[in-house]
C-alpha cells in the first residue's frame, strides 16, 4: 500500500470520514461560486446602462458563459462527488 493510500485510509475515523466533509465544502464554495457569477452578471447590467457602444455585447456575452461554465462545474460537481 502506498503512503497516499494510507493517508486516505487514515482520514476515516468511525463513523466520522473527513473525506465526506471535505467534499460538501467544496459543492457549498460551487455554490457560492455561482452566485458570485449572478452577481457579475448584475454588474455587467448595470454597467451596460452607463456605457453605451459595440464594446458591451462581448461583456454580456461573457458575463453569460462565465455563469454557465459556474453551473457546469457545480453539477459536474454533484456528479463526480
Amino acid at each position: 500500500m502506498t503512503p497516499f493510500e494510507q493517508f486516505m485510509q487514515n482520514l476515516t475515523f468511525g463513523s466520522f470520514n473527513f473525506l465526506f466533509l471535505i467534499k460538501i465544502l467544496f459543492v457549498i464554495g460551487f455554490g457560492l461560486y455561482i452566485a458570485f457569477a449572478a452577481i457579475v452578471i448584475r454588474q455587467v447590467k448595470i454597467m451596460s446602462e452607463v456605457i453605451e457602444g459595440f464594446s458591451v455585447w462581448p461583456l454580456r456575452l461573457f458575463a453569460w458563459i462565465h455563469l454557465g461554465v459556474a453551473v457546469f462545474v457545480l453539477l459536474l460537481s454533484l456528479t463526480i462527488l
